[in-house]
């Protein structure tokens, strides 16, 4: 029962290693970037300091390092690691720091400080020109779901410790909700989307909050290709991008949200009405889709995505369909021929 405790727990000690701001704690033994930062949108000072390194850098994304706390939360909720006696709460805290001081009175999280352009280590006074700048516009639709899911657990996990704390993460999720409902989504801000409603339910039993996860599921479901898109290869379960395109949604480093948003959904709410079906739509997904795309490799590996229209690369077309495929991710911008690999794909697939 036990065999997965040391592992977890490396993997907490490493973001409190990847610590920035006023602490002793980090890789460097000293404090760092207690300047962080400068408003690149009206370059008045803004203390956005706190929070974790993004890497073998020190670089402070909001959308790529709030997976820290997801899952710092998740080792907590589903591990309930017998070594742990505080140190989980008091590390989402040091992170929640930083996401907490990034949301705007809008409701929104900015987008990050200290990107390629912030990836230096600074002399710690605030006003001179190595303050690091804030990217101020808002962060990636997912993110801010992430945000809201982050707060509501935030919730559960410190009101034991302090109410008014606990209070103010409350108000920063149902603030952020409110700006993110707004919004257009795809599958994947769809999938975030239900993860986030599912957790501010957890934390709070709104029905509303089961409703939203509901009215979210629907559209994903919407997008979900029923038909088989080939007769060789009778593929078909995976989702569109979004409303309108033809374009199959791919993820490479956040993890299958549609997948696990109504994995979660049947999980938290088994008699919903609709329940029945988010089952289908499981099945379609992995037994008409994830399965077949396995067997196309020796190794049972998922490929990064389907394309449709043009082959991305690689010559690899599903059968006779308008649809290719490929293992790993191409960067847009085709100033590199890869981008960060497929662990987390192969991962949330499994």
């Amino acid at each position: 029962d036990n065999v997965y405790q040391e592992a977890t727990r490396m993997h907490v000690d490493y973001l409190t290693k990847q610590r920035c701001g006023n602490t002793t704690l980090g890789w460097r033994g000293e404090p760092c970037h207690i300047d962080d930062g400068k408003r690149l949108d009206n370059g008045t000072h803004q203390d956005v300091s706190g929070g974790w390194h993004d890497a073998h850098d020190v670089r402070k994304w909001t959308g790529a390092t709030i997976y820290g706390i997801i899952g710092l939360y998740r080792v907590a909720e589903v591990l309930q690691p017998t070594w742990d006696t505080g140190q989980i709460v008091n590390e989402m805290q040091w992170g929640n720091q930083y996401f907490s001081k990034m949301q705007e009175p809008e409701g929104y999280m900015m987008n990050y400080s200290a990107g390629n352009d912030g990836n230096y280590w600074s002399d710690n006074i605030i006003g001179n020109d190595d303050d690091r700048p804030i990217h101020t516009e808002p962060s990636s639709l997912t993110a801010q779901f992430n945000f809201i899911n982050t707060q509501a657990a935030m919730v559960r996990h410190t009101i034991p410790i302090s109410k008014s704390y606990a209070k103010s993460c409350e108000k920063a999720a149902k603030k952020c909700l409110e700006w993110a409902k707004e919004q257009p989504v795809g599958a994947e801000e769809l999938g975030s989307g239900i993860i986030a409603s599912i957790s501010m339910y957890r934390s709070f039993k709104d029905k509303a909050m089961m409703n939203l996860a509901a009215e979210y599921a629907k559209k994903l479901i919407g997008l979900q290709v029923t038909s088989a898109i080939d007769t060789e290869i009778p593929v078909r379960g995976f989702f569109k991008s979004r409303p309108g395109s033809d374009d199959p949604f791919k993820h490479i480093s956040r993890g299958d949200l549609p997948l696990i948003g109504l994995c979660e959904l049947r999980e938290e709410f088994p008699k919903h009405k609709d329940a029945g079906k988010w089952k289908a739509a499981l099945q379609m997904y992995c037994y008409d889709y994830i399965v077949p795309m396995t067997k196309l490799s020796a190794f049972g590996i998922m490929p990064y995505g389907l394309y449709y229209g043009s082959d991305p690369g690689g010559n690899r077309r599903l059968g006779n369909s308008d649809y290719y495929y490929r293992y790993s991710f191409r960067d847009p911008a085709a100033t590199r021929g890869w981008h960060v690999g497929i662990n987390s794909l192969l991962a949330s697939t499994g």
